[in-house]
């Protein structure tokens, strides 16, 4: 999910280093009038003029080298144990600078701020958080979120209501959504809808855009059935519009088949939605056999115009490649008039609103005294600002360019190259320093872990060969900005996410139990239902879900004495987690399995590659 930039002013646009709350005054409050205000008293030490160089240093060991340099000690974070800040880094050109501008300018791009403690006249100073900034990120995210649960109740409701249309509200939904019209004809729409009906958690989570996972041995037997049909449905159109030759035929008759099989195995799976206002993906697999379901809302004229061919294939009983032919041309047309038409600058996913913040200072379009290349943003960083005159600071901006300019090339031209090649960045002139941040910071901030925790996650995969469970339970507890950026892009890691992503919820209701519940899992006698909270109950419940078993669909699991049992066997370097139910009346037949990832050096992945 992106947050924007555009929701929270430039920090400490409006106060500077020197505006500290620990301050002392010279002036007596008591004499002061409405009118007056207290001013700090500022602190001389930081007129002085400063050199310094870093790239992507840690801001830790930028306090350090400013408390040197100046011989005024600075601290970064609250504590030793502020990682969020202390790990933060940062990229700094400056020669001959107020160290003040230096502090704004360091502070502005990471989203941060000083604060002053001590006695005059050995003030320290401390970068922190900034919670300004981040109560304005959460409280516009706040905004937005209720803003999108009443579009996607509005768009639940008219989904709704699809099959007890009348004529005329049908002739329009054939024009406007001709997708959801050729889903009510071809059967697949209505009995999917009373499947929704006879099944409020998936209603629930689809209406929150959250992420759920259903096996068909909790389902009723018509809700079950109404799925069933549902899918029998969407394959057969699938089979008419979409496949055209024999071989194909015969995969879709095979598919048809082990959905007609009496008990045949089925899992719904509806996945989280990028935008919150969007309709999740619903997915069901008969065996391993997935068909996705396409259940969004058409947004844009080009993908009605295929929708529409696919409902004249429909209708004429050809396929869609028939049809698609005769509209190509129309088709590209209205993707042409779209690219046209959307904005020219970088727009936030979930906001829909630019967030390219760019100084339009004309003194940035000063020309570069001589050619600058690098194969690094960190390098061409460096070079602009020796071929500038100005400093620059940027926050953990890194990766690979490969650029080059020309002399007398403008720095803002310059700016805009390296910024739209890598991912989008802001920029702004504090003083005679330009300061560049990633338009989306708070994601980033999001995505971060510590350096401790992902180092002793590496180090075990590597050392041991896998991961047990309490690790891979420790990663799923991560959001998904965690996983996606310092999980998924990491190189060692990232063999890892295959397995804990599957196991996903699971591994998250497991890392909710404390020591003492866990090791009552892995005992003889098991972790009762009964002795856990309300919450805990709920996980566990939805834990015995994962167990494939029949018996499991009218147990009542309060008054039955449930409790889940885990044993756990080596296989090579991979372990094996087999979760079972027991009861009273003894041991339910069924389980689930959780296999843990085998370690394999990047390298000998890349050497497998054709």
């Amino acid at each position: 999910m992106r947050r924007t930039l555009f929701i929270v002013p430039i920090l400490l646009a409006t106060a500077t280093v020197f505006a500290f709350a620990e301050g002392k005054t010279a002036v007596d409050p008591n004499m002061l009038t409405q009118k007056q205000t207290i001013q700090p008293v500022r602190d001389p030490r930081l007129d002085q003029k400063i050199t310094y160089k870093a790239k992507l240093r840690p801001i830790t060991d930028i306090a350090d080298d400013l408390t040197n340099e100046t011989g005024i000690t600075f601290y970064a974070g609250h504590n030793l144990s502020d990682w969020r800040v202390r790990e933060d880094c940062t990229t700094v050109m400056a020669a001959d600078i107020p160290l003040s501008t230096l502090m704004d300018s360091i502070a502005h791009t990471l989203h941060f701020k000083w604060v002053r403690g001590g006695k005059s006249p050995n003030w320290t100073y401390r970068l922190i958080e900034d919670p300004a900034a981040i109560a304005g990120v959460n409280k516009r995210v706040a905004e937005l979120k209720e803003i999108d649960a009443k579009k996607r109740k509005a768009a639940w409701d008219k989904f709704m209501s699809i099959p007890s249309m009348s004529e005329q509200e049908l002739a329009k939904l054939k024009e406007d959504d001709p997708k959801h019209y050729l889903l009510l004809k071809a059967g697949v729409l209505s009995p999917l809808i009373d499947f929704l009906k006879q099944t409020p958690s998936v209603a629930e989570a689809w209406l929150a855009g959250d992420e759920l996972k259903l096996s068909s041995s909790w389902l009723s037997t018509g809700s079950r059935n109404a799925l069933a049909n549902s899918m029998l449905a969407y394959l057969k159109l699938h089979s008419q519009i979409l496949v055209d030759d024999g071989e194909s035929k015969d995969r879709e008759n095979s598919r048809l088949d082990k959905l007609n099989q009496e008990g045949a195995p089925i899992k719904v799976d509806l996945y989280k939605s990028n935008t919150p206002s969007d309709i999740p993906w619903l997915n069901i697999a008969v065996g391993d056999d997935y068909v996705y379901l396409p259940l969004h809302i058409l947004d844009s004229e080009s993908s009605r115009l295929r929708e529409k061919a696919f409902l004249q294939a429909y209708e004429n009983r050809c396929t869609f490649w028939d049809i698609y032919d005769q509209v190509i041309d129309q088709i590209v047309a209205a993707r042409e008039k779209e690219a046209l038409n959307s904005p020219k600058v970088c727009i936030d996913s979930y906001t829909q609103e630019p967030i390219i913040e760019h100084s339009d200072d004309p003194a940035i379009d000063v020309p570069l005294k001589e050619k600058v290349a690098s194969k690094t943003i960190t390098g061409m960083v460096a070079a602009l600002a020796d071929n500038s005159g100005f400093a620059i600071v940027t926050d953990n901006f890194r990766g690979k360019t490969n650029l080059a300019f020309d002399k007398d090339s403008k720095l803002r031209s310059a700016l805009e190259t390296i910024s739209m090649k890598s991912y989008y960045y802001n920029w702004n002139r504090n003083d005679n320093v330009i300061e560049l941040w990633d338009v989306h910071w708070y994601d980033i901030r999001e995505g971060r872990i510590a350096n401790a925790l992902r180092e002793r996650l590496r180090k075990k995969f590597q050392d041991t060969g896998t991961l047990d469970i309490d690790d891979l339970a420790e990663v799923a507890s991560l959001n998904d900005e965690q996983i996606r950026r310092s999980i998924t892009n990491d190189d060692i890691l990232r063999f890892a996410v295959d397995t804990m992503w599957k196991q996903r919820e699971y591994l998250k209701i497991y890392a909710s139990f404390a020591a003492a519940q866990r090791s009552m899992l892995f005992s003889d006698a098991g972790l009762a239902y009964g002795s856990l909270n309300p919450g805990q109950q709920q996980s566990i419940a939805k834990l015995m879900m994962g167990i494939s078993s029949p018996l499991l669909v009218n147990l009542d699991i309060a008054s039955s004495g449930a409790r889940i049992t885990c044993t756990k066997q080596t296989n090579g370097k991979r372990f094996i987690y087999t979760f079972k139910a027991c009861t009273n009346f003894g041991d339910i037949p069924g389980e689930y399995h959780l296999r843990t990832p085998v370690y394999v050096d990047p390298k000998h992945r890349d050497e497998k590659k054709p």
